[in-house]
């Protein structure tokens, strides 16, 4: 960071109400090597505020929330000119064009990360330091683009765009090269999406390389600084991963910028320098510029290529659909309709444009027409049958659905224009296929959207009753293939008690689980499996859902005999159970990479960033109860790495940290502090019982000794106690006492506990 703005003397104050918050932003002023304070409440008029010593002044919204009231929005008129204001907003507030209104420079959307306040702090240095002529070739570039920006929302459905993007920012910032990368979740590797002044076979090689680079790609934007990271950082984790490539090329040196919104991050580019010197005209706040220009194409391209391939998949289905499908207009006039329709109504489909859906109908009335344009948008559509006259006067029994549907006025940018879809069918023939479709997209939207599985099983449920009128439909767990336990059902049986619980051994759902397939009885009366809980019942389905191939859930289905099942029904039944494995499989690996993140991969705890949060939470929540913080140290462990090797060490710790487990209870938090450190969180606890506890840990280290390979060692720990709130009520405050206490059991001869409690009255 020096590198980037040298070893300043700059001020920094951060006017925001949250202590905490303000610490964490002030914790990366500090990495970039200049001074902060921190200013509460930011009433315009506040000495502090407007004292002239502030090279920035960064603001929370609550302050132009306040202005807003008083009607003064300009907070500039309290500031010295050259101060520089940033903004900081919660990502959901969203409220720029007020700040930017009342002077505000730029403005910053939380959570902050490094490369946000390098970019807030590289504009005061540009302010302060920039000649006539480096602020008119400043100027120039923001032009350039202003007008890549514009020409990038003219062109956001050209794939072919990027690459000319990325040439044209390569030019405009004068590096030697730029490449724009993102991850290729599927193969697990980077990928160039787009590159300029690079030779191909350098671009394949750092693709070939990347996968080392991809755990730990999801940290870029928390972790990763704008300076320079050269060919020789090969301890860094964002190293360069072609280095010898590079070097044959001549590259001297790289940066990385992340690519990003507040949403989600899209990949980094990278920025290459043939020379030392070339890397001066590096210029953090335009490449930041071109970021965001980047970022912003690509939502855009990614939303329009999914509305198209959402639209086209949308019309092939509806094509090939063996339903007819009619939109009409609020009146009855047909707008278009599917070839299904043809064959059901006898007309030719460009026939019908222009008609009346009515016309179709022995009567009319029977269709509840009033109902269906006023019906609520996402109300569930309910069948109705009513006698079609096809044609050349044959009848014809259908059964007919209908919703409302929104499209986009193209005369106006606020409205929409409502039609009514309707879905024919022979009264033989369900809407399975687009129940399905539908269900299907439904699904991956909500668990894209990180919804739970439990909601997905609410969603199957509710869809296939209200659409296919099931008498009943449940889903339940299976554990060990020993047990079911229901999860999620609707049923039009009143009166009947649906079991919560079945033991594999029995019913037809058993004998899927038992069996691992699905199982068909069309008669339950003839089965001897079926678990009989209402006699009107006549068939009944249930398919397994698996995962890693093993039944992890099962899918039941009953009719009564108004609905016998059939082959369609279980394809249908399977089809779903077979997504909703794979949806599970989906959300176990994000639930497994969201514990790794949180998790010390040697020995299994907790680790530090798990630490912070639980005890930010703890001190934030004003409802919090008695707590207690341990630090725990192992002694002289240093010399036990010294004698026996790191990799024994790796094992000690491993060890200990399944001693320590062993006497917490449910709720408390292990995680290791630091290399030898360890912290532990207990709720809900007495100082006494804190004590002894502690004791506890001691004596379940030092009372036995730990062996590895045939090599004994007996270690001990110094254990330092601090309580929450008696010594504190602030992360700072709790670590701060409880490290002074562990340094005081070490001076007292170690293997002890030590820590100022209060004597229980």
């Amino acid at each position: 960071m020096s590198d980037l703005f040298g070893q300043s003397s700059r001020r920094i104050l951060i006017v925001h109400q949250d202590e905490s918050v303000a610490a964490q932003i002030g914790d990366l002023i500090e990495r970039c090597g200049m001074s902060w304070e921190h200013l509460d409440r930011g009433a315009p008029d506040n000495d502090l505020l407007s004292s002239g010593t502030w090279d920035a002044v960064f603001v929370t919204e609550v302050v132009f929330t306040g202005a807003k009231e008083n009607g003064n929005l300009d907070i500039r008129q309290f500031l010295p000119v050259e101060t520089v204001i940033v903004g900081i907003v919660e990502s959901h507030l969203v409220d720029s064009p007020t700040m930017l209104g009342a002077g505000v420079d730029l403005i910053l959307y939380t959570p902050l990360v490094l490369a946000d306040v390098e970019r807030a702090l590289s504009f005061v240095e540009a302010i302060d330091c920039e000649s006539r002529e480096q602020s008119r070739d400043r100027l120039r570039k923001m032009n350039a683009l202003h007008e890549l920006a514009v020409a990038s929302g003219q062109l956001s459905g050209s794939p072919h765009w990027i690459s000319r993007l990325v040439e044209a920012g390569a030019r405009v910032l004068e590096v030697d090269g730029l490449a724009m990368w993102s991850l290729d979740e599927q193969r697990g590797m980077l990928h160039c999406i787009a590159y300029h002044g690079l030779p191909e076979h350098y671009v394949r090689e750092a693709e070939e390389r990347s996968p080392n680079l991809v755990r730990v790609y999801t940290r870029i934007p928390q972790e990763i600084s704008t300076h320079w990271l050269t060919p020789e950082d090969a301890g860094h984790q964002f190293a360069l991963r072609a280095a010898e490539a590079a070097r044959e090329i001549g590259i001297e040196r790289v940066s990385w910028l992340p690519v990003r919104d507040s949403n989600r991050l899209y990949g980094h580019l990278s920025f290459y320098y043939m020379s030392e010197e070339s890397a001066s005209t590096y210029d953090l706040v335009l490449a930041d510029a071109f970021s965001s220009i980047v970022a912003a194409w690509l939502g855009n391209f990614w939303l329009q290529s999914e509305i198209r391939r959402t639209n086209r998949l949308y019309r092939e289905n509806v094509e090939s659909s063996p339903d007819g499908v009619v939109v009409c207009h609020l009146d009855g006039t047909i707008e278009r309709t599917n070839e299904a329709v043809e064959h059901i109504t006898g007309y030719d489909r460009y026939e019908l444009i222009d008609s009346t859906i009515f016309e179709w109908f022995v009567n009319p009335d029977d269709l509840p027409w009033q109902e269906w344009i006023h019906r609520p948008l996402d109300a569930p559509p309910e069948p109705v049958q009513v006698w079609l006259s096809r044609k050349e006067g044959e009848r014809r029994r259908v059964s007919c659905y209908a919703r409302r549907v929104q499209f986009p006025d193209p005369r106006t940018l606020m409205e929409t224009e409502t039609r009514i879809q309707i879905i024919l069918q022979d009264i033989t023939s369900q809407a399975r296929r687009l129940v399905e479709l539908e269900l299907f997209h439904d699904l991956t939207r909500l668990i894209s959207s990180r919804g739970s599985i439990e909601d997905a099983y609410e969603l199957v449920v509710n869809r296939l009753y209200d659409y296919l009128n099931y008498r009943l439909v449940a889903i339940g767990h299976v554990v060990g293939r020993q047990r079911m336990y229901l999860r999620a059902y609707r049923t039009h049986m009143e009166g009947i008690e649906i079991p919560k619980s079945l033991d594999v051994g029995e019913g037809i759902t058993g004998l899927a689980v038992r069996e691992n397939r699905s199982v068909l009885v069309q008669d339950v009366s003839q089965s001897e499996e079926y678990y009989g809980i209402d006699d009107e019942i006549l068939s009944e389905m249930a398919t397994v859902i698996r995962r890693d191939g093993e039944p992890v859930g099962i899918l039941d289905v009953m009719t009564d005999a108004t609905q016998p099942l059939d082959e369609g029904d279980l394809q249908l039944i399977e089809s779903i159970a077979s997504h909703l494995g794979l949806l599970i499989e989906q959300v176990t690996v994000q639930e497994r990479l969201e514990r790794q993140a949180l998790t010390d991969p040697l020995t299994g705890m907790a680790n530090r960033r798990a630490f912070m949060q639980h005890l930010n939470a703890l001190v934030a929540n004003p409802e919090s109860p008695q707590s207690s913080l341990l630090l725990v140290e192992l002694d002289h462990f240093k010399s036990v790495n010294d004698r026996f090797g790191h990799l024994f060490g790796d094992e000690m710790l491993k060890q200990v940290a399944k001693r320590l487990h062993t006497k917490l209870r449910d709720g408390d938090l292990l995680s290791r502090y630091g290399g030898d450190e360890i912290a532990i969180i207990f709720r809900d606890i007495s100082p006494a019982e804190t004590r002894e506890i502690a004791n506890c840990l001691r004596d379940v280290i030092d009372n036995e000794p730990f062996t590895h390979n045939g090599t004994t060692v007996t270690l001990t720990v110094s254990i330092g106690i601090a309580l929450f709130p008696y010594h504190g009520r602030t992360t700072d405050e709790l670590i701060g006492e409880a490290d002074r206490a562990m340094y005081l059991a070490k001076l007292e001869g170690r293997n002890s506990v030590q820590g100022d409690l209060p004597i229980a009255e």
